[in-house]
Parts: structure tokens; sequence; C-alpha cells
């Protein structure tokens, strides 16, 4: 378990960004300390650098939820997570 300074040195990103994907319920502590200190699994750690890189490809924090919520959708398949790639490469293309 990782405290929340060190889960944001593994993924490069300062705290307050951890934080704010907290409010954007992006993320969430796997638990807390008996002294109340946010604590991190690995898991953690992948799913930050999942969203900076969905965020450098362009997708919003809206976007990247659904994202994400498609993960634990048992009727979830590769295609639509691919479907959802490719409608935004042509947004972005277009706007290019």
């Amino acid at each position: 378990m990782f405290t929340i300074g060190k889960v944001a040195a593994l993924a490069h990103v300062s705290t307050d960004t951890l934080r704010h994907y907290e409010r954007e319920r992006l993320l969430t502590p796997a638990r807390k300390s008996d002294a109340g200190y946010r604590l991190y699994d690995g898991d953690s750690v992948r799913r930050i650098r999942f969203i900076k890189q969905a965020q450098h490809c362009g997708f919003t924090l809206v976007e990247i939820a659904q994202l994400l919520a498609l993960r634990h959708q048992p009727s979830a398949r590769c295609r639509d997570l691919r479907k959802i790639a490719i409608e935004k490469k042509r947004e972005l293309q277009a706007r290019i």
C-alpha cells in the first residue's frame, strides 16, 4: 500500500491531481490508514497512468470515466473500447 505522495511520485502527477481524480470518481483509495491517510494499491498507479495517457490522446475526464466503467461491465468487449477510440480519433481529425 502506498500513500498519496508515493503514488503521485510513481505516476508522475501531483497530489492535487489525485485529489481531483477522487472528486471526479476516477480514483478511489484502497483504504485509509488508522491515522486517516489515503492508501492506494498498485492498481491505482496503473489506473492513473491510463487516465493520463487517455488525456494525452484527447479524451476528456467524462469520456475516461466511461472507458473505465466498461472495464467493470461483464458484457463489455474489446470491440466496445475500440469503437470509442475510433470515434474519438475521427472527432480529433475533424477538428484538425
